[in-house]
């Protein structure tokens, strides 16, 4: 006699996982560690405490994400945590905004200037809210991203040293954004979000001119060929949605490849560290959904 069990649902703390989209956490520590280093900051204790506010800063409004997006999520994606029934929309509203003020806090008490993290705060739920409503949501998106760097940067002097870095990033997750729109819905890519994507190339090789290094070369030639991967997938033959998914999590790992290369004066040690957190942040996409 044979028998079949029903499919498990998956528990509370895999849903938070998802809720989190936890497998994007080491774009956020790279994000922070490099505003960070370019302020002058090094690898030590109070980077970590900036990494782990940071974290739950991600965490919170990617969280929140879904309590904005529950109806939307109900007709388009409903193996969402909220409209499958995992969690009440109620308790992620709860989780979400604990994670985002807790991340913020923790920040602030690393010297973190107050302001810019109230900003990180502010245009997270900006985005949280508008970005089904309009295309100029991949505005506020940048914008996350941007106050990310200027923030953890504040923390180690000026925040005004990690700003250029933070623009061309802002830049790339806006371009990544009009990408990962077309996720859940099909079609072709808007040629800006395209254009976008090559500023932090850019940025990278004006960088290298001014302070050429091994160590960044090597790192700017595999982001730059992660890039282009990732815009072959999405102009192969058959373009889905799947493929569409495949070249966002390629792009969004590929943060760390980017983040690494401004480091890399640092020397090699760091760089291949960084290398191996790529490899980390691929396997993990695999594991747990990153959009």
């Amino acid at each position: 006699m044979s028998t079949s069990s029903a499919p498990q649902t998956p528990g509370l703390f895999r849903t938070l996982l998802d809720l989190g989209r936890v497998s994007n956490l080491p774009t956020v520590w790279t994000n922070a560690a490099a505003g960070w280093v370019l302020a002058g900051g090094g690898f030590d204790r109070t980077l970590g405490w900036l990494a782990a506010g940071a974290s739950l800063v991600y965490v919170g409004g990617t969280t929140l994400n879904d309590a904005f997006d529950a109806g939307w999520d109900a007709q388009h994606r409903p193996d969402r945590p909220i409209p499958s029934g995992r969690i009440s929309r109620t308790a992620v509203w709860v989780w979400g905004g604990a994670a985002l003020l807790g991340g913020s806090v923790i920040m602030t008490q690393q010297g973190a200037c107050p302001w810019l993290c109230g900003g990180l705060a502010g245009m997270i739920l900006l985005y949280d809210w508008c970005h089904k409503k309009t295309p100029w949501a991949v505005v506020p998106m940048g914008g996350c991203r941007f106050l990310l760097v200027v923030a953890a940067a504040s923390a180690a002097g000026s925040w005004k040293a990690a700003a250029p870095w933070g623009i061309a990033l802002a830049a790339y997750i806006a371009g990544l954004t009009l990408v990962a729109r077309r996720e859940a819905t099909g079609g072709k890519v808007h040629p800006a979000g395209l254009a976008l994507l090559a500023l932090p190339e850019v940025f990278l090789m004006w960088r290298l001119t001014q302070d050429f290094t091994w160590p960044a070369l090597v790192l700017l030639v595999v982001t730059a060929a992660t890039t282009v991967k990732a815009l072959l997938i999405l102009h192969g033959p058959r373009q889905n949605m799947a493929r569409i998914g495949q070249a966002v999590n390629l792009l969004l790992a590929g943060l760390v490849i980017k983040d690494a290369a401004v480091m890399a004066h640092l020397g090699y040690g760091i760089s291949f560290l960084m290398l191996i957190l790529f490899v980390f942040t691929v396997i993990s996409q695999r594991l747990i959904k990153a959009t």
